[in-house]
């Protein structure tokens, strides 16, 4: 599995690493696992235990494995970030596209008491809110999340 840039699909953390997981299990067979496992451990303080012939192969190759698989999950970590990233800037520029709310920022209520007073227009206040946060993700872009805008949309120049 490898994360597709040009796709909308991201994986949450607890999907990584289930798959994490799937992919040290298959390094090496449950048996040979458990002969390197048995290898390391210690019986007597005074003297290691004798290892089974090509122990060291074994664990060379396990611990080989161990380095490649981070290595593989490192990199996909750090492009579902990017990928998370551009999508939510991508998000905020439609957001931004749209018509601002054109009602009234006060409407007419009434206070506990039943006097009548102005309160703030929920459908303005929201459209403000939802603008603000729009614009703060569009401020906050890294550079890679411009550069992946900017290949999953060609002929669209990004707004910074």
């Amino acid at each position: 599995m490898s994360i597709d840039l040009l796709a909308n699909v991201t994986y949450t953390e607890a999907q990584l690493v289930r798959y994490e997981n799937r992919l040290v299990s298959v390094g090496l067979p449950c048996g040979e696992e458990a002969k390197v496992n048995r290898g390391y451990a210690m019986r007597d303080e005074a003297r290691p235990p004798a290892s089974p012939p090509g122990l060291a192969n074994r664990s060379d190759k396990y611990t080989e494995h161990l380095e490649a698989v981070a290595l593989h999950m490192e990199t996909m970590r750090e492009d579902n970030a990017v990928l998370i990233g551009t999508i939510e800037y991508e998000d905020a520029l439609d957001r931004l596209a749209l018509p601002s709310h054109d009602g009234p920022e006060e409407i007419p209520g009434y206070d506990d008491d039943g006097d009548p007073i102005t309160i703030p227009n929920p459908p303005y206040v929201e459209d403000q809110e939802e603008r603000a946060a729009a614009q703060n993700t569009i401020d906050n872009v890294t550079s890679d999340e411009l550069a992946l805008y900017d290949l999953r949309n060609p002929g669209e120049e990004s707004s910074l």
